[in-house]
């Protein structure tokens, strides 16, 4: 998804579709963010006593 074109030409009217979804931004989020949402799956994950 990151290298797809922006528009492309649409096969039937010949003009210009423009994209209409963008690549998710993987990479946008913190350390500490990615870091909490780690530490919910772990927790989540374990049985409970």
């Amino acid at each position: 998804m990151s290298r797809k074109p922006e528009s492309v030409t649409c096969p039937d009217c010949h003009g210009t579709a423009d994209s209409a979804f963008t690549s998710p931004h993987l990479g946008a989020g913190s350390g500490t963010a990615f870091g909490v949402i780690d530490t919910t799956k772990k927790t989540a994950d374990e049985l409970t006593r």
